[in-house]
């Protein structure tokens, strides 16, 4: 057994190492699979709360809709988290903009855990034995300022998200320019690109896959749907060039 152990290892190095274990997957396309798989926790987030909008869901009072919805953010940063893990791998990455991409993304990720704790606190609060039984001890006016200022927060680290997005984009496209020196190649293969396509057509449906635009669609949408229209488009592939 040994002796096969030894001449399938020699038999690798002579003949190269893709034949026994396969070809090696692009950098560019690993990372954009990890951080389309953390788009899959975002809208997991999206669709709790909408199922538990008070126009989508029965409640028997207000402290039974403060529950569920102090349970939706606290599912939300626990996806968070795990979403966290599928990148933290990357801020070391040998490709520059990798690295800042992830970088970008952890913060935006770790800014949304913290809006997140800050509203569960507040909820805590506002429906607190103490409150309840007392609800005029409540000062509607400050909750209002807080929820307000947290909305706006929430609202200013999606658009950094889908700044974010942005460079993801770039991430999978080559640094090599054409014969017009444009950059008009991707840095993945052919197979990889099928790989992701069909990844965010698992997770987004036939919205994003139909090219569906405007205000319909959720800001993972948007930018599963960016992503989408890369791959989808006309630049070659590092096996087809």
């Amino acid at each position: 057994m040994k002796k096969i152990a030894g001449l399938f290892i020699i038999f690798c190095f002579i003949f190269g190492s893709t034949i026994c274990f396969g070809e090696k997957n692009s950098r560019e396309f690993e990372f954009a699979r990890d951080y389309i798989e953390t788009l899959r926790f975002l809208k997991m987030s999206v669709e709790r709360h909408r199922e538990s909008d008070p126009d989508n869901a029965n409640y028997q009072n207000d402290v039974d809709m403060a529950l569920t919805f102090m349970k939706n953010f606290r599912l939300d940063n626990n996806d968070l988290q795990m979403a966290k893990s599928l990148l933290d791998k990357y801020v070391n990455s040998q490709n520059k903009l990798i690295e800042e991409t992830a970088v970008s993304i952890l913060n935006a990720y770790d800014k949304l855990i913290g809006i997140n704790t800050r509203i569960l606190k507040l909820y805590e609060k506002l429906y607190s034995p103490e409150m309840v039984n007392n609800p005029d001890k409540v000062d509607q006016g400050l909750f209002m300022s807080e929820a307000s200022d947290l909305v706006a927060e929430r609202e200013h680290t999606e658009k950094l998200l889908l700044e974010a997005n942005i460079l993801v984009t770039i991430a999978l496209v080559s640094d090599m320019p054409d014969e017009d020196g444009f950059l008009s190649y991707l840095a993945i293969n052919s197979k990889e690109r099928e790989e992701l396509i069909g990844l965010i057509d698992e997770i987004f449906g036939s919205e994003v896959r139909d090219g569906k635009t405007g205000p319909g669609l959720t800001y993972p949408d948007s930018c599963g749907a960016a992503i989408r229209q890369v791959l989808a488009g006309n630049s070659s592939s590092t096996d087809g060039r």
